[in-house]
């Protein structure tokens, strides 16, 4: 009975000595931290933006609204120089010849304004460059 008691004991000494050793191994000092800087994300979160679905019929008027707008845009800037060109062929030949000058000169001045704009400001230059 006396070799069972001490083979109990050195068993249970054994198996607290090995846990021992196991919970040491895996105990480890972290570095503190503050509670701010624990509950801080890493990276921020993306806000997602939710799409709401319009009818069907609705995206449909306005794309076709579009595309009449458009057309009517080409069809006036059609109109504007359809008229400039008759309002050349109508006048006399001396007075044609003025107006051309003229055009060429307002389009020289609109062009150097535009230049002088460009290179006073870099920002007011995008702006006006166009």
């Amino acid at each position: 009975m006396n070799k069972f008691y001490y083979k109990r004991l050195l068993f249970f000494l054994l198996i607290f000595t090995f846990t021992l050793t196991v919970c040491e191994a895996q105990s480890f000092n972290r570095p503190r931290t503050n509670k701010l800087q624990r509950n801080v994300p890493k990276s921020p979160k993306r806000s997602r933006t939710i799409k709401i679905a319009e009818p069907r019929s609705s995206g449909k008027a306005k794309r076709k609204a579009e595309a009449v707008e458009r057309q009517n845009k080409r069809e006036y800037a059609k109109s504007v120089r359809a008229n400039q060109k008759r309002s050349l062929e109508i006048q006399t030949p001396v007075v044609r010849e003025r107006m051309k000058n003229n055009m060429k000169t307002a389009n020289a001045n609109y062009k150097n304004k535009r230049k002088m704009v460009a290179s006073s400001g870099r920002k007011s230059g995008k702006k006006y460059s166009r």
